[in-house]
């Protein structure tokens, strides 16, 4: 198989990409990079602070379910007091 002289590889149609093009191209891959790292910022911001939120509730309902026991021990103890007869035997109650 012979090759014709006349065919050249610079006779090849070209596909000429613009530089302007790539740029284009680099500047979007860029902004979406930041766009990526501004929101994992943003949530895990938001993250955090409900958190603390649900930290704080957690602490607010056991600190209610310490007051409500305590208030229980005294209602209990003044409906034993209230029912018990003599002062001695009250003030067995008041020294537990």
């Amino acid at each position: 198989m012979e090759y014709s002289s006349s065919y050249h590889f610079s006779e090849a149609p070209e596909k000429v990409i613009k530089s302007s093009r790539i740029y284009l191209q680099l500047i979007l891959y860029l902004l979406g990079f930041v766009l990526l790292a501004i929101l994992e910022y943003y949530f895990s911001n938001l993250n955090n602070e409900h958190r603390e939120k649900i930290n704080t509730e957690n602490i607010r309902l056991k600190i209610g379910d310490i007051i409500n026991d305590d208030i229980r021990k005294i209602e209990t103890l003044t409906y034993k007091l209230a029912s018990s007869k003599g002062r001695q035997r009250q003030n067995n109650f008041k020294k537990n």
